[in-house]
């Protein structure tokens, strides 16, 4: 479906007060006789891709548009601010409107849902947004170019019902301002990746709004120092996230002190705090409501945590990667049922992975024990577990053959990495086919050993490594490495002293035949794919020796 129904049609739905259209493949412009429906109030038209200008005309005077949300799609020109006096919530996320933020849309009367983020608005924040209250309570203008300081607390005077504040993924600089944290009403603010500097204008004496639930900071310039205990009065908060600002020191572990709140999102990822927060977790032991915890990238010492797998958990995200944590995974004593994400990657994690991986953790989607030194087999309960998306295991000391099933259980798998290990076993577990949305296999520096399989396919394979492994025989056709490819065929690609190689002609798979393996050799293969991206496979053969 490409095309609005014709104007003469629309007319005819004068009672018309809802409508939604979106998620469709609408495209073209936005009929004007849809706006000029005396009733409608509630048109959604998200998620298609209509592009031009919204075709309100304001000869129209005030129209009953209460909630209009034009999101996801390619509009762009002026906001006809003049005829939504009544507009309510206005959704325009994902657009194309450029241009300064236009101020005239803080004079609309009843609006309390502003979203402009997604779109290429520049300039700075504007200092006088309006002389009169408004009752706007959420503002979204994150992912955009706008640059320079926020104004001062004059230019908020008027917005003291706004809760939630989104100004992420700009280019705003210069400090914090402190009214922010003391607007009356306010929730939720996120000021992160942005070029702020400086302190946290937070104190002991900071007069903080018992509202706030959510502050995210995350990829700045701040610096100075920030207490947990400056924030004890919002018994409401339930994120902190202050990822990547390596020059703010961060005062967690405050002795004596139990914090009256609870926690569900905790990010101090490249941080500047105590870096024995692991071995003495006063503050994270008060936290029963954790969903997400990240302490990477810290230097981190102590052991593994395996006291924040309770039985009353909540965890679903736990990153812990690149630290200098020792100990073991195993034993854990409490299935996990929520958690679906571990990362524990560049750390001294010893022993082995739970022989009951599978019912610990029966809703994993992302495990990364990658750069350790774990030991033992790789579990066959592993591979109960149905929504594993990312599984990296490389670098570490497993050991024995793959269990078959890791080739061939995962339907959601994207990423598999068993690199720089002692495995072995039957490439693939002996299957000719991989899983239908894998992207990326590394099972290069092990011991895998035997033929690879004849007409090896995987349809969305975008890189292969196998080398370094105790492959032998003769290469079959790689084929389906990619399917239905629209672009060019790539480059010759030069392969010295492989023999004949040939070229499908849809394809444009690689087929080397009749190649027997009496010597190191690195074949690399390069395949298009409809992305523009080459797919890349590997392979690094042993020779056999002459008995």
């Amino acid at each position: 479906m490409n095309e609005i129904p014709p104007a003469a049609v629309v007319k005819n739905l004068r009672n018309l007060r809802q409508l939604n259209m979106s998620w469709n493949s609408f495209d073209g412009n936005l009929p004007e006789s849809l706006f000029s429906l005396p009733c409608l109030k509630i048109p959604d038209l998200s998620g298609n891709n209509f592009g031009g200008q919204i075709p309100i005309s304001s000869s129209l005077g005030p129209i009953a548009l209460e909630v209009l949300d034009l999101s996801i799609n390619f509009i762009n020109g002026t906001i006809p601010v003049t005829v939504l006096k009544n507009i309510r919530n206005l959704n325009l996320r994902g657009n194309q409107f450029s241009g300064s933020l236009p101020v005239s849309l803080f004079t609309l009367p009843h609006l309390k849902f502003l979203d402009l983020s997604f779109n290429n608005l520049e300039g700075r924040f504007p200092i006088n947004l309006t002389s009169e209250p408004v009752p706007l309570e959420v503002l979204k203008l994150d992912s955009n170019y706008m640059s320079g300081a926020l104004p001062s607390e004059r230019a908020f005077q008027n917005l003291q019902n706004l809760r939630e504040l989104f100004l992420s993924f700009n280019q705003f600089s210069g400090n914090i301002p402190t009214f922010l944290f003391s607007l009356p009403h306010i929730e939720r603010l996120d000021l992160s990746s942005n070029l702020f500097r400086g302190p946290i204008s937070i104190n002991p004496s900071s007069n903080l709004s018992s509202s706030l639930k959510s502050l995210r900071f995350y990829q700045n310039n701040l610096t100075g120092r920030i207490s947990f205990i400056w924030l004890g009065n919002l018994r409401k908060l339930e994120e902190i996230d202050l990822l990547g600002n390596a020059n703010l020191a961060v005062d967690v572990n405050i002795p004596g002190w139990t914090p009256p709140f609870q926690l569900k999102h905790l990010v101090l990822s490249g941080c500047d705090f105590e870096k024995n927060i692991i071995e003495e977790p006063h503050f994270l032991r008060t936290q029963s409501h954790l969903e997400v915890l990240d302490l990477s990238n810290n230097n981190l010492s102590g052991s593994m945590p395996n006291w924040l797998f309770t039985e009353e958990a909540t965890l679903r995200e736990l990153r812990l990667g690149n630290n200098s944590l020792t100990g073991s995974i195993d034993p854990i004593w409490h299935t996990q049922p929520f958690l679906q994400s571990i990362d524990i990657h560049m750390n001294h994690a010893t022993g082995q992975l739970p022989a009951n991986i599978g019912s610990l953790f029966p809703r994993l989607s992302i495990l990364d024990v990658s750069s350790n030194n774990i030991v033992g087999h790789i579990p066959t309960s592993l591979c109960e577990i149905r929504h594993m998306s990312i599984l990296h295991l490389s670098n570490n000391k497993l050991s024995g053959e793959v269990p078959a099933c890791v080739f061939t259980n995962y339907s959601l798998l994207l990423t598999l990495k068993l690199s720089n290990n002692k495995l072995g076993g039957q490439l693939f577990g002996g299957v000719n086919s991989m899983y239908n949305n894998i992207k990326e296999l590394y099972l290069d520096n092990n011991k895998f050993g035997g033929t690879i399989p004849q007409n090896l396919s995987g349809e969305s394979l975008m890189f292969m490594d196998l080398h370094d492994n105790e492959l032998s025989g003769k290469l079959g056709t790689v084929s389906r490495i990619t399917q239905g490819n629209m672009c060019a065929a790539p480059d010759p690609v030069a392969h010295e002293d492989v023999g004949e190689t040939l070229s499908d002609p849809t394809l444009y798979a690689v087929t080397v035949a009749s190649f027997v393996l009496g010597f190191w050799a690195i074949v690399g293969f390069s395949f298009c794919h409809p992305y523009g991206r080459s797919v890349m496979l590997k392979l690094q053969f042993t020779p056999k020796k002459n008995s």
